[in-house]
């Protein structure tokens, strides 16, 4: 994502020594413009603590603005924020069933049944059938294939 003539609107109302910075931080964490507009407005604040511009820049802060006194996350960083949550938790989980399923092709099917005990098969059944209704489409994703349902 590229700077809108908006954003540097926004950027352009802070100290030129700070300008670039911010621009970077915008880019790289691929802020809206409300987000831009209250990082802005942090800069432009002579009370903003320096530690505050500094975790705003290196992106260990979200741009963040204040409204009758209490400090507020914009709700299109609080959105950015879970995406990028679910994303990584999507990878975690991907990762782990690609572990999980090279473990389990070493066993037959009764040697898995036994282990997991009769009363957890419904359940099982349930997950590997939900499972495996993702399978073809996430292949088809993973290769660049289109598949008809």
């Amino acid at each position: 994502m590229g700077l809108t003539d908006t954003h540097l609107y926004r950027i352009a109302g802070v100290d030129k020594a700070d300008q670039k910075a911010l621009a970077t931080r915008a880019v790289k964490s691929h802020w809206t413009e409300p987000e831009t507009r209250a990082a802005a407005k942090t800069f432009r604040d002579p009370n903003a603590a320096p530690q505050v511009k500094a975790a705003i820049l290196d992106g260990s802060l979200p741009p963040i603005s204040t409204v009758a006194g209490q400090v507020v996350i914009q709700e299109d960083t609080i959105t950015r924020m879970t995406e990028e949550a679910l994303g990584k938790d999507a990878q975690l989980a991907l990762v782990s069933f690609l572990q999980a399923a090279r473990q389990l092709s070493g066993f037959t099917p009764d040697q898995v049944a036994e282990a997991h005990g009769a009363k957890l098969w419904p359940a099982t059944v349930a997950q590997l059938e939900a499972i495996a209704k993702m399978i073809p489409a996430l292949i088809a994703r993973l290769t660049m294939k289109r598949v008809t349902p």
